[in-house]
Formats: structure tokens, sequence, C-alpha cells
């Protein structure tokens, strides 16, 4: 695997705009952590990109249980023993 930058950590975000990773960039980066931050638009490439980055982070900016559970499957697939944080406007069991 090639990093752009010696040494980031690389990290997918699922998010179907593009200000949440910029905002999770920016933040990890400005804490002293450099990041690679792979965008993930949809659910259906999520698998793909896990594989193809091998990130040791994922972040998923879901707006519903659907999506979320979509996301979750494909992690368990693709990534299972990866740190998965959710971000949601909302959080239910």
């Amino acid at each position: 695997m090639t990093l752009v930058e010696t040494g980031a950590i690389p990290v997918v975000v699922l998010s179907r705009q593009q200000d949440p990773v910029e905002i999770i960039n920016s933040t990890l980066r400005n804490a002293g952590h450099p990041v690679h931050c792979t965008w993930v638009r949809g659910v259906t490439a999520l698998g793909d990109a896990m594989t193809h980055a091998e990130p040791q982070l994922v972040f998923l900016c879901v707006s519903d249980n659907e999506e979320l559970v979509a996301a979750m499957d494909a992690r368990q697939r693709f990534a299972s023993t990866v740190p998965v944080i959710i971000v949601r406007d909302t959080v239910t069991e």
C-alpha cells in the first residue's frame, strides 16, 4: 500500500457530503495526528475503499439506521477488526 504522506494514518470516511470529511481531516491534523482520509460517498463503495485503503479507523457519517446497518455489514465483511466511529445527529439504541 502506498500512502500519500509518509507515516499518515489511513482513515476511511463514509459521508454523502464533503464537509464532514474535511472537518474530520482538519480536526485530527490539528490535534497532531497525521491522517490520510479516503472519502466514500456511498455504502456500495465502502468495501472497496476498505480493501484498498487498509484503514486503521473508519468514520460512518450516516443519516439513518438502514444506512448504518449496511455500512456496518460492509465493515464486518471487509475490515472486521478496524474500529468505527459513528457520526449522527441523534443516537438511539
